[in-house]
Parts: structure tokens; sequence; C-alpha cells
């Protein structure tokens, strides 16, 4: 049993009226203080072995402002994505970001875990979990476009003391059931060089998920594919090198209008990813680190709006976001944690004064009236 409490604050120079960092997402609030997560996990921890079977279980429960990023329909939702619980219009919440049962089997040369209920995606470099993460804030990446958790059945196995493997079937990106046909396959390969100083990891899911779109007929889903290519290096024994490359793609995630002849479509949308992390351990309570990223969202479908009209275009021209974050974290003490950051945001996203009741100057940053953002955060962790 154990788990931490985090809390921070992000200051915005810009001091937006609607108190937002958006897009900027889990430390959004804008010169406010968060309680992000009041995070507590109990269970049994599984020990794969190839001679016998054993069994592990584990509950995690999250109170405070990032418990909005991680409820799902099955669990904190109706089927429907209604509320079962929590507010709609509350920042604070109570998630259950993970509830499974492993098994353990003497199958393949180290054993086999087969986990069955409600986990971490486990996809991509970034997590929920807050002291997981060297930064406070999220990549664009993480926060919208990969999924935070999965539902279902999962196997994993090591195949070689270099190799590991899994693949899951699921009920789709966040969700544990919904009243749509959600569901997928995710697969997954690690693999170490060089005496562990490198790693790759690849993991991809296939499937059909929520397009994001409600007509009257009810909510919609369609196809989607994700990939993520994670590479980590040791540079040094105190410095490593993180490469990630996402991609997405959603079929039926625009709309797209035609007011001549009245009628509504939906086209497809994809996004793509990069980020880089460099990470310098000065000592046993001091690291340094930085991150660059750029996100695509073509289409609008994961950051913006996703609507398209015939013969003027979409409704927000541009589709890149990019962020520079430099922290440091300081250890006092082994279960204490302060970070802190700078971090620049910019964007070429634009709305389109050429549709039909378009107007110019609507854009991502401080009162949708900016193009660019800077922000700096500090949070605390305690674990206990």
């Amino acid at each position: 049993m154990g788990g931490w409490l985090q809390q921070g604050v992000t200051l915005n120079p810009a001091d937006p009226n609607n108190r937002l960092n958006a897009p900027v997402l889990f430390n959004d609030r804008s010169n406010d203080y968060q309680l992000n997560q009041f995070y507590v996990y109990f269970g049994k921890q599984v020990q794969a072995d190839r001679r016998k079977w054993d069994w592990g279980a584990r509950v995690d429960l999250n109170y405070g402002t990032d418990s909005r990023f991680v409820t799902v329909p099955g669990l904190e939702e109706r089927g429907d994505r209604t509320p079962r619980w929590n507010q709609a219009d509350d920042d604070y919440g109570l998630a259950l970001p993970q509830a499974y049962i492993d098994i353990a089997a003497p199958i393949g040369p180290y054993g086999s875990t087969f986990r069955f209920g409600h986990f971490y995606a486990l996809g991509g470099y970034e997590t929920f979990a807050a002291p997981d993460n060297f930064f406070y804030s999220h990549a664009y990446t993480y926060a919208y476009g990969q999924p935070f958790t999965l539902s279902g059945g999962m196997w994993f196995a090591k195949l070689s003391p270099t190799l590991s493997i899994a693949a899951a079937g699921t009920t789709g990106w966040d969700s544990f059931y919904s009243n749509l046909d959600e569901w997928g396959t995710r697969l997954g390969i690690l693999k170490s060089f060089r005496e562990g100083k490198t790693t790759l990891a690849l993991t991809g899911h296939a499937g059909r998920d929520f397009t994001g779109i409600t007509t009257p007929d009810g909510a919609m889903e369609d196809t989607r594919v994700w990939a993520s290519l994670v590479l980590k290096h040791y540079l040094r024994s105190s410095l490593y090198y993180v490469l990630q490359g996402d991609y997405g793609f959603q079929d039926g995630a625009v709309v797209t209008l035609d007011s001549v002849n009245n009628t509504v479509g939906f086209g497809d949308a994809s996004w793509w990813g990069v980020n880089q992390y460099l990470v310098y351990q000065w000592n046993e309570k001091i690291s340094s680190g930085l991150r660059v990223e750029w996100f695509r969202d073509d289409g609008n479908s994961r950051v913006g709006v996703p609507i398209e009209y015939a013969g003027s275009g979409p409704a927000f021209n541009g589709s890149d976001y990019f962020a520079l974050t430099a922290g440091v974290n300081w250890k006092p003490h082994s279960n204490v944690l302060f970070r802190n950051e700078i971090r620049w945001d910019t964007s070429d996203v634009e709305s389109n004064p050429a549709v039909p009741g378009g107007v110019s100057g609507v854009k991502p940053f401080d009162d949708r009236s900016d193009d660019s953002q800077l922000t700096l955060a500090s949070d605390l962790i305690v674990l206990f």
C-alpha cells in the first residue's frame, strides 16, 4: 500500500481572464493552486515464474484535478459518458485509474502474466502517475495523442533477458464499457541493448473508438490506429536522452459541411508527435531536464475544432503545436520531490474568417487571443 500527494501552481504572466493555460492540460489552471493528485494504491504484486503459478491484484484511487482526465465510461461515468459520481462542472473529482487482477502462469522461458481489468495504457513515455514523470506539465502527445488507460485482458512475458512482449484485447481508448461498439487490440515490444544502456519500446493499438462527434442519432465510433516508438539511451550514467515518435489516425473524426447541397459528411483525421527529452542527474538530490516537442493535429480533431466547410476550408487553419520546457527537480528527502519548470508554447492554429460565420484572430492561448504562451510552474510531491 502506498501513494502520494501532489499539489502545484502554474504562473501565467498573461493572466488570462478564463484562468486557463489551455490547451496545456493537467496543470491547466493559471495563477491558481491545484491539488492534482491525492493518490492511493493497494494490492499484491504478482511474481512471474516458469515453474509455478501466482496471483496479484491492484486498485488505485485518485482525488484531485487530474481525475477529470482519466474518468471513463463504465466506471466513473455511465455508458453514455455522463458523470456517475463526479460533478460535470467541478475541477475536482474521484477516479479509479487502475483496478485489475494478475495471474502468473508457468508459460514461456520466464513465465507469463495475464492481467484482467482496468489499467494504464503502457505506451509512449509519460504516464498519469506524477512521480514517474520528470516534468509537472505534460507533452501534447500524452495529453491529446494517446490513451491514458485501457480495459480488458492483457498478456505479457519476458522472452529473453533483453526482450519482452505484450498483447491485449481492449474495450477501446479510455473506456471500461460504453453504449458504443468500442474494441481494440494492443501489441507491444520492449528490447534492451548494450547491457541495458539503450531501450527501445514499440506500442500499437488498433480498433474502433469514439470519434468525439455526437449526432441526433447518438455518439459515433469508427476505426482508430495509433503507434508509439520510444528510444531511451544513457549517454553517461548520469545523463540520458529520450526520443518519442507517435502517429495516430481516426476515421470519421472531422465534420464536413456542404451548405450548397445541404449535406453533412465525416472525414478522417490524423496526428503526429515528436518529443525529445534530455535529463542530467547532478547528484542524489538535484537533476535538470529539457523537453522539446512538436505535435501536429491534422483535421484539428485532437486539440481544436474538427469542422470543414466545402469551398471555404476548415474552421481553423494550421495544425502545429510546439513546446519547449526546461526544469530542475530537487529531492531533499527520498519521499519528497520539488519540480520546477519554465515552458514556452506556440502554435500556427488560427480561426478561418472565410468560413460561414467565421471571424479572425481566434488563437489557442490567452483567452484564445494569442499564438504563444509562457508559463512557470512548480509542484510538490510527497510519497507515503
